[in-house]
């Protein structure tokens, strides 16, 4: 795949964007894409030599052979663009911190010649100690760009999913329950629904919690995954 579209996209941008600083590199994805990374900084109209915010953000670019491309790409700018106006709001309440974010795609966790799953791994300072690490996944259809959440993949009631979910969780917290807060179990019962974020693998659906939810910063992200043969799938899906 050549350039002239990861350029056009960010000539794009640029053109609705305002941009300080910005880097754009390619890595092609034999045969999904390429991947795209931008730098954004923004300093103060009042003091040029104070930033505000930095963005640093890599995505997927879809290969338009695939019919769904343009709709993913879209959603995946309009993705960046939130994350921008987000700073830009941020900034003005913490104007004198340097706020940061970075959004960086961790690579397909799942593809074939009809889906793909990842994550674009987040991290956000807003002051303090440390920031917050956030994993915002995405699986499209690759004909028709469609952004699919858990109720397009499994034809399981919620019901269902929270006693699957909440098994394996068991399993893994009972390995070490000391990592895990007391009522680990309960939160995971109470929070894994048909919304639930998740991404696919080749093994599975990935369920994850965020940092604190289930345990100690430290402990990262709590994690299983669910074997394909432990859900029920919708025939469109298969």
């Amino acid at each position: 795949k050549e350039n002239t579209d990861a350029t056009d996209s960010n000539i794009e941008m640029r053109e609705n964007l305002t941009i300080i600083n910005d880097t754009i590199y390619d890595e092609v994805l034999n045969p999904i894409g390429t991947v795209l990374s931008k730098q954004i900084i923004r300093y103060s109209e009042t003091d040029p030599e104070r930033k505000l915010y930095e963005i640093n953000f890599t995505w997927p670019e879809i290969d338009v052979s695939f019919a769904g491309a343009d709709l993913i790409n879209e959603t995946m700018l309009a993705y960046l663009e939130s994350s921008i106006a987000y700073m830009e709001e941020m900034a003005g309440d913490y104007e004198e911190v340097g706020l940061s974010f970075s959004s960086g795609f961790s690579g397909f966790s799942y593809r074939d010649d009809h889906y793909i799953s990842f994550l674009q791994e987040e991290y956000d300072y807003e002051g303090g100690a440390h920031g917050m690490p956030y994993w915002e996944p995405f699986t499209f259809q690759l004909q028709t760009g469609e952004k699919l959440g858990l109720s397009d993949v499994i034809a399981n009631s919620e019901e269902e999913l929270k006693e699957i979910v909440t098994e394996y969780f068991a399993q893994k917290i009972n390995e070490a329950p000391e990592e895990y807060w007391e009522n680990a179990l309960d939160i995971v019962r109470d929070e894994i629904t048909l919304e639930s974020n998740f991404v696919l693998t080749p093994e599975g659906i990935r369920f994850y919690f965020e940092p604190y939810l289930l345990a100690p910063y430290a402990a990262g992200f709590p994690e299983v995954i669910i074997p394909f043969a432990e859900s029920t799938f919708h025939a469109s899906f298969i």
